[in-house]
């Protein structure tokens, strides 16, 4: 299902609140659901990750799933063969990343049974780009699969107007289940098309829906609608 309205575009551009702290890695391999593995391990690590609404911990991609639209279900056995290209990504305020580098740089986690070395860190700045993709939405009052794709979309689309615009191009994309300490939590990707570049920073700020460490309403740029048709 998708919605689709031809509208002009805004050119004016706004700042960021966040950026993304961007570690290299040194990790053999991850199970394709290891989000919840991960979060625990980070914020033991930084247990201040938890009281940051704006924080969130970009669940780990390869090449092959980048787009994310293809990428294994969790519940598939499948591991992900990490590269040394493979980055860990954790979105905090522009203002705690320098603390969030001095905290984890050069560490060592367990996940899911794989050592990982967290290396060196540089802080990528949000590109405020039209289009616009979260991998995995998740919102905390409609865990359960009955809910149809156009409730799933009101939802998306009243989170846009909160953060002040509304959106005329979106599509709904597949559904992936997520391990959580609170049980499975079903998920949805969102593309949206023709934001008004001013409103673009501020939603990637905020994300949309809930779950941000997990993974889940990490609102990213995305090249073009190409990969998801």
């Amino acid at each position: 299902m998708s919605t689709w309205i031809e509208k002009g575009a805004d050119t004016t551009i706004a700042s960021a609140n966040t950026a993304d702290v961007v570690f290299k890695l040194e990790c053999r391999r991850l199970p394709v659901d290891h989000a919840a593995e991960l979060a625990n391990g980070i914020c033991t690590l930084v247990p201040w990750l938890v009281d940051l609404p704006l924080a969130g911990i970009h669940s780990v991609h390869v090449a092959g799933s980048q787009n994310g639209w293809s990428r294994p279900d969790g519940q598939s056995g499948e591991w992900l063969e990490l590269s040394r290209r493979t980055r860990l990504r954790i979105r905090v305020p522009i203002d705690r990343a320098s603390q969030l580098i001095n905290d984890i740089e050069n560490s060592q986690l367990d996940v899911a049974g794989q050592n990982m070395r967290i290396l060196t860190a540089n802080v990528k700045e949000l590109f405020a780009g039209t289009t616009l993709f979260a991998r995995y939405t998740f919102f905390d009052e409609s865990n359960h699969p009955e809910e149809s794709e156009n409730e799933f979309l009101a939802r998306v689309i009243n989170v846009c107007e909160s953060s002040g615009f509304t959106p005329n191009k979106l599509m709904c994309g597949r559904t992936q289940t997520i391990q959580s300490a609170d049980g499975p939590l079903l998920t949805r990707s969102v593309l949206l098309d023709d934001v008004p570049i001013q409103h673009s920073l501020r939603l990637q700020d905020t994300g949309i829906g809930d779950k941000r460490l997990l993974g889940c309403g990490i609102v990213i740029p995305h090249k073009d609608t190409a990969a998801v048709n």
